[in-house]
């Protein structure tokens, strides 16, 4: 009678070393985002990661743009990415157009990317014109 008890202990036994793998798996990248102020759910992390999304990459980005107070969610970088597009220089051209006071929504940037521009040598004064802001602001 003492082999269901020791059976069920050995299940409940890997159930519980599987699930303490999966969270150490996100740990890090979780801490990372605690840690910079731009906050994330860890379940979050699993559903990228079920979707085939770099959560390392994706954090990495959103804390450059919370950094920059940039108003980008993990969501957009993530569809982004899922686009075929570049979110770390997507974030990075942002910045660069924040930097010269142009405000360029993310949808701008990320359609300029899909696009096949190289970001690095887009001008942020085209974003400008993009958006049809005046040169005041």
């Amino acid at each position: 009678m003492q082999s269901p008890i020791v059976i069920m202990i050995v299940i409940v036994g890997i159930l519980v070393i599987a699930i303490w793998a999966v969270f150490m798996q996100f740990l890090g990248v979780w801490v990372r985002a605690f840690m910079a102020g731009a906050n994330v759910d860890l379940w979050v992390l699993v559903g990228m990661k079920l979707r085939r999304v770099p959560p390392g990459l994706i954090i990495d980005a959103h804390i450059k743009a919370s950094k920059a107070a940039l108003g980008t969610t993990t969501d957009q970088l993530e569809s982004h990415y899922l686009a075929g597009g570049n979110v770390l220089k997507v974030v990075d051209a942002m910045i660069k157009a924040r930097n010269r006071d142009i405000r360029v929504p993310f949808e701008v940037v990320a359609k300029t990317d899909l696009a096949g521009f190289d970001l690095d040598d887009v001008d942020p004064e085209e974003f400008r014109k993009a958006i049809g802001e005046s040169e005041g602001g």
